[in-house]
């Protein structure tokens, strides 16, 4: 809806109400609930709040874990496994590092260059370089098959 009001066309629906005022009340000097702050909030406030909080996690999860500790010794007693009954049951993963796994051997060469005999080929892949050469001059493999 729109009025003209001495020559100006106004939009009421997109008029603002003029701000209210907020009265100065004093703020308060208990901490404020996670997630609330205050413009005059620091970042040290902050970042200890953040620190308590991390605190707070830490023991709860320790207390839990504790508490899960607690019911699994207590099911372990009752039903009578001893610990070596547990490993063998449960294998640790993880727990001693494996040895390394030894690396492949490359293939024994089966073509050898009669020019250069530095130059070998599995027959495994791509042929080299200098068998591609050849064979590329009408030479047969077999010509290069190491005996």
């Amino acid at each position: 809806m729109r009025k003209k009001q001495a020559g100006v066309q106004v939009s009421l629906l997109n008029a603002e109400a003029p701000p209210t005022p907020v009265p100065d009340v004093p703020l308060p000097s208990a901490p404020l609930p996670l997630g609330v702050t205050t413009m005059t909030t620091s970042i040290e406030d902050l970042l200890r709040q953040r620190a308590e909080l991390d605190e707070k996690i830490e023991k709860a999860r320790t207390e839990k874990r504790d508490s899960a500790f607690s019911e699994i010794q207590k099911i372990i007693e009752t039903a009578g496994i001893s610990i070596k009954e547990l490993h063998d049951y449960f294998p640790i993963r993880g727990g001693a590092a494996k040895p390394a796994k030894a690396e492949r051997a490359s293939p024994p060469p089966k073509y050898r260059d009669p020019a250069n005999p530095s130059n070998e080929w599995s027959g495994r892949g791509k042929p080299s370089r200098w068998l591609s050469g050849y064979l590329a001059q009408g030479r047969k493999l077999e010509e290069f098959l190491i005996k």
